[in-house]
């Protein structure tokens, strides 16, 4: 068995975030200025770490921000695997929050109460980005035993962020709100991986993940 270790982090702050505008699946922003300072500060604060794979969604801001942190790692393969984007919050999605949080939040307050399938019109439910996320993980985690990856760079986004953790770490999305996050936070997971790869594939689900680092942020202090 090998301990393989993942950095899980959300994107830098685009001119949405700052603007407080829905930023889902369905609109992309890059990185505003704030966001590449942050980008920056992240790139530091793991360039010892030896990271092998970067992964992140399609979107700009993701992208982006993997390529600071990539910069300290010129070996790193980088790959963009779309199931890692954000959740789509439907038709709140490139909406002000002060105008669609009367149709976001009691979906939020359904997930925090255990309706997962709970959704913004036209969105994407918990249990829709649960089952991506899942998917997406039993791929990296082949990739991972394939290719001996031993450090592991995520880039993504909030909500999936959450999701992420949550099925990680608790096989459950009862505890997403726990896993907290800002642009450019992250947090770091470990596994025992098994790379002998004449056994059978095995997924996120069936495996124990640890938690080594919750909520990182401090790097981002002088931001």
């Amino acid at each position: 068995m090998v301990k393989v270790q993942f950095i899980i982090s959300r994107h830098g702050q685009t001119d949405a975030n700052a603007q407080r505008i829905f930023q889902g699946s369905l609109v992309n922003y890059p990185l505003n200025d704030t966001g590449k300072r942050q980008a920056d500060a992240l790139a530091e604060a793991l360039k010892h770490s030896k990271i092998d794979w970067i992964l992140t969604s399609q979107f700009d801001r993701a992208i982006e921000t993997a390529s600071h942190v990539a910069k300290y790692h010129p070996q790193a393969v980088s790959t963009i695997d779309e199931r890692l984007r954000e959740i789509s919050w439907g038709v709140a999605d490139g909406k002000y929050i002060d105008e669609v949080d009367h149709m976001v939040d009691p979906v939020v307050d359904e997930w925090n109460a255990g309706d997962f399938d709970a959704r913004v019109p036209e969105g994407e439910s918990a249990n829709e980005c649960k089952a991506r996320v899942v998917a997406a993980f039993a791929d990296i985690l082949a990739k991972v035993r394939q290719n001996k990856h031993k450090t592991v760079f995520i880039n993504t986004h909030g909500r999936t962020l959450r999701i992420m953790m949550a099925i990680l770490l608790d096989k459950t999305l009862v505890t997403m709100k726990k896993y907290k996050h800002t642009n450019c936070s992250y947090h770091v997971v470990s596994v025992d991986v098994d790379e002998d790869n004449t056994q059978a594939p095995v997924g996120p689900m069936e495996l124990q993940f640890v938690l080594d680092s919750f909520y990182v942020h401090d790097h981002l202090s002088a931001i």
